[in-house]
């Protein structure tokens, strides 16, 4: 019960963490638990809906990075940047300098790779709106997924 918890709350970060997997700390805390009890109060048929939608959010999340990298034209040594700054940001400001930190990353990194301002200025904008975007469909994701578990576990 307590590595289901601690997963689960690992995820519960990992929505703004980036090294965190955070949907599949959320599925494997709830597996391990549903496991445990036998699949007495989590079934395996909503084991398997948590996993088509783990599915379904991991593959949203990646394509909206290749969507937005590929469609202007971001390298992968920018997006290397991108991450590199965002950590930094997240060890200085917590979850608002991730955010910032990533923006201002892809910015810059544009502008050395001798992007102009405006097109880099745009590049850092899609990017942020890109990862706003995956972060609240992982909150509506794993709040769905932790509620629905609650709910089942208290009821």
């Amino acid at each position: 019960m307590g590595l289901s918890i601690i997963l689960i709350v690992l995820g519960l970060v990992g929505i703004f963490v980036l090294a965190l997997p955070s949907v599949i700390l959320v599925l494997a805390g709830i597996f391990i638990y549903s496991y445990i009890t036998n699949f007495t109060v989590i079934s395996i048929q909503l084991i398997i809906i948590f996993s088509i939608l783990t599915i379904i959010t991991m593959f949203f999340d990646y394509l909206t990075t290749i969507v937005i990298a590929k469609k202007y034209n971001i390298s992968n040594k920018n997006i290397a940047g991108m991450l590199l700054s965002g950590l930094i940001g997240f060890l200085v400001l917590n979850v608002v300098g991730l955010v910032i930190g990533q923006a201002i990353g892809i910015v810059v990194f544009e502008l050395l790779s001798g992007e102009d301002w405006i097109k880099s200025i745009k590049k850092g904008g899609l990017s942020f709106l890109g990862f706003v975007l995956t972060v609240i469909i992982k909150v509506f994701v794993v709040c769905l997924m932790v509620g629905i578990f609650a709910y089942k576990v208290i009821f």
